[in-house]
């Protein structure tokens, strides 16, 4: 599939996926993936049997879904994450 933008065409390559999903399963670290239940994209979603990557799957919301709209237990591990990985503990959602 080619896309053109007005930089110029992008054509897409199936093999970068497969090695940010590779990627994704062996080496990432710290990595949180939010998708919206209802959102269609969520069926490609990236597969994580590794510890270092977590996923929060939100019900009821689509694409734009965000921490904000985690349930207060899922908000808070994310929270708690990411002040364990930044080492930063002011971390707010609105």
């Amino acid at each position: 599939v080619d896309v053109y933008y007005f930089f110029g065409q992008l054509t897409f390559n199936s093999l970068v996926l497969q090695d940010i999903d590779q990627w994704i399963q062996t080496e990432a670290e710290n990595v949180i993936l939010i998708y919206g239940a209802d959102d269609p994209w969520t069926a490609a979603q990236f597969s994580t049997g590794n510890p270092n990557v977590i996923r929060f799957i939100n019900p009821g919301t689509k694409h734009e879904t965000a921490v904000s709209d985690l349930s207060a237990t899922d908000k808070n591990r994310v929270t708690t994450l990411l002040t364990e990985w930044l080492q930063y503990s002011d971390i707010q959602f609105e």
